[in-house]
């Protein structure tokens, strides 16, 4: 990648993509539930079963202004819950 490339200016490929991030981005996040708490707390080894994923899809936008050679952003990103995706045990 060139120099050209790699510098944040309005109208290059590297800003467009700063920008606008190509969709979808995609989050899963999974989670333990401990099924056996009472044994656990008499020093037992844990039993889990695993919950999810959970997943979100992810969408960012950041927000330009420049003035001369001031250049200020604001990032806005936003999680949508992907319930088609989503499975509440594994």
């Amino acid at each position: 990648m060139s120099q050209q490339e790699i510098v944040l200016v309005e109208g290059s490929r590297v800003f467009e993509s700063w920008k606008t991030p190509p969709p979808p981005v995609y989050m899963e996040f999974f989670f333990f539930n401990v099924t056996n708490v009472n044994e656990c707390l008499q020093g037992a080894k844990p039993v889990v079963t695993q919950i999810g994923p959970y997943t979100y899809r992810y969408d960012a936008q950041c927000i330009s202004a420049h003035k001369g050679a001031q250049f200020a952003t604001k990032d806005v990103s936003h999680a949508f819950s992907e319930p088609s995706l989503t499975s509440r045990v594994m």
